[in-house]
């Protein structure tokens, strides 16, 4: 019986990502893996075969995740709330995504034993949590560690926070925003001259517990533009800070659970002061959503310059 050619080669790969890990021979734990792709920058050298339908690389990360977190007694879901399954980028020889490939997905028990969490994959690609013994383990964060595989190839575990039931969306930020941003150079006509592109951070934080003042990490707050001052301005876009670089209209609560985004202008030359209607919300699942609550940022042309 003759046997398929193995020929050394080199895997193309994108630029070196961490949860890129070759698995071989027998199976490992997962430990001897995260420990083996921390010191591994990208895909190594190594025998592949030259069948073009195989796999040969498997991309599994946080921004594959549907969610930034899941919530105990609830199942993983997407920004709009809807049940979301896992999903993983599998590769051939030539880099090109192989579609429909069988990855599994594994949450190893000692993560989620060892923290008294109650987290499962379920269907083989939906994570469910279900309901925790002891509240009391959420007063510090709590994670588990998910794994994506297929044949020989399996990721570094990526981690997933997993947070009790928040309960409200507060402002931390005023409802009408204290300072006005202004455009325009002394009154000048061009558009793209600006004294102040940024408006002050309209800030919110998720909140659980008795008394509403425990903050929940990993929430996902959508913000959107009600309002965008048509009149005075050419455009408005939401943006995480004064670089501009980042245009999401979502945030992530962090570890205290407070978010935020501002709004960047471009405004209309002899265009009559006006206010740009901001909202934040959460949606947990359909129909059940935290907030909103709503931010008015006050926009106008900077004055000409006189002489006396």
């Amino acid at each position: 019986m003759s046997r398929s050619r193995r020929t050394a080669v080199v895997v193309p790969s994108p630029p070196p990502r961490a949860s890129l890990v070759r698995r071989a021979g027998a199976p490992a734990a997962v430990a001897a893996l995260a420990a083996a792709a921390s010191l591994a920058g990208a895909a190594a050298c190594t025998d592949v075969p030259s069948d073009p339908n195989t796999p040969v690389s498997i991309e599994f990360d946080t921004t594959m995740l549907p969610s930034p977190s899941v919530i105990t007694s609830d199942t993983l879901r997407d920004a709009e709330g809807n049940v979301a399954p896992l999903r993983a980028i599998v590769r051939d020889i030539n880099g090109n995504t192989i579609v429909g490939a069988p990855v599994e997905f594994i949450i190893p028990d000692s993560a989620a034993a060892g923290q008294t969490l109650n987290v499962h994959v379920v269907n083989g690609d939906t994570v469910v949590a279900g309901p925790v013994a002891d509240p009391a383990i959420f007063t510090g964060s709590r994670q588990v560690r998910i794994v994506a595989s297929i044949g020989n190839l399996q990721t570094a575990p990526v981690n997933l926070p997993v947070v009790l039931l928040p309960q409200r969306l507060n402002r931390t930020s005023a409802d009408s925003i204290v300072g006005v941003i202004t455009y325009g150079d002394n009154g000048a006509s061009t558009r793209s001259d600006t004294t102040k592109l940024y408006s002050d951070s309209l800030g919110v934080r998720v909140v659980r517990g008795a008394t509403a003042d425990t903050g929940v990490r990993g929430i996902r707050v959508l913000y959107r533009i009600l309002d965008p001052a048509p009149e005075a301005l050419d455009s408005v876009r939401l943006v995480r800070d004064t670089t501009g670089r980042d245009s999401s209209s979502a945030a992530v609560t962090n570890d205290a659970g407070y978010a935020s985004r501002r709004i960047r202008v471009r405004g209309k030359a002899g265009a009559a002061p006006d206010t740009v209607v901001v909202e934040a919300r959460v949606v947990l699942r359909p129909g059940t959503v935290l907030g909103p609550v709503r931010f008015r940022v006050p926009v106008r042309q900077s004055q000409a310059t006189t002489t006396p």
